[in-house]
């Protein structure tokens, strides 16, 4: 009949699918919300987005004044190994923290216009991204200052960096969609995070885990992914490919998941502002 409209289920797509299309017409609107996340954060600070180097910075030299001489003998270079691991467990904490944020601050903007709610989580993994980059520059000089090892492994780098970014939008995703109606997660999140960060070793060598306890390594996505980027950072080599399979599917499998059920939950969050 002419003028009227016929449903044709073939070209309904997947929500999953649908989010990803969506989010390919807002790069533009992404690019600026990293922008501004790196400008307003140090925004009232005196050394303004000097911090982005100066926070790992000076957490590397506390814990390397307080521990160097207990495992210095075990770790030699301890200054390269701590900041290696400390980039790492940082990049997850800021950007599943700053994802939940980002959608708190963003769940207003939603209920006036059309913008696709997974840009706002989206923009704190493109945030920290730049932070470790902009972080890679004292790391690289303070390589070369203590006689690190370069080596070609160096340019594996960017998978295992990838993978890290794959796992921390996955928790990202899961975590703002389920802060939204669970404000108390905000806080048990921080809390998990202190307790994740020292079944991590960041800080520590792993050899100090007695066998009994090498499970909560195991289990650890964060442990494989630090010896991924660790290894060609402080030893100059590539790491076990067991760790880069087990990162992998972590990373792979709860990016799969958080897209997921975020994708299914997005247009509830204009409506929980």
């Amino acid at each position: 009949m002419k003028g009227q409209l016929l449903y044709d289920s073939q070209q309904q797509r997947h929500p999953v699918i649908d989010a990803w299309v969506e989010l390919g017409r807002f790069r533009d609107l992404l690019r600026m919300l990293v922008g501004l996340s790196l400008t307003v954060r140090y925004k009232r600070s005196l050394l303004g987005i000097a911090w982005t180097l100066l926070n790992p910075l000076l957490h590397m030299l506390v814990l390397t004044v307080a521990f160097s001489t207990l495992f210095g003998d075990r770790l030699p270079r301890y200054p390269v190994y701590v900041l290696a691991g400390l980039m790492v467990f940082e990049f997850f904490s800021q950007t599943t923290t700053f994802a939940v944020n980002q959608l708190t601050w963003g769940s207003a903007l939603l209920g006036r216009v059309y913008v696709p709610a997974a840009v706002f989580p989206l923009s704190a993994v493109g945030t920290s991204l730049v932070q470790f980059g902009i972080t890679c520059i004292p790391l690289l000089l303070i390589m070369l200052f203590l006689k690190n090892p370069f080596s070609w492994a160096l340019l594996f780098l960017p998978l295992p960096v990838t993978l890290l970014a794959v796992l921390s939008l996955g928790f990202g995703l899961a975590l703002a969609a389920l802060a939204l109606s669970f404000n108390d997660l905000v806080n048990m999140w921080g809390v998990l995070l202190r307790a994740w960060y020292f079944l991590t070793p960041v800080m520590y060598p792993e050899s100090i885990i007695p066998p009994s306890a090498r499970w909560i390594l195991v289990a650890n996505p964060l442990h494989h992914l630090l010896i991924c980027v660790r290894d060609p950072i402080y030893l100059g080599r590539l790491p076990d490919p067991h760790h880069f399979v087990v990162s992998a599917v972590w990373s792979l499998l709860v990016g799969l998941i958080g897209w997921w059920y975020f994708s299914y939950r997005r247009f509830e969050f204009a409506l929980q502002v």
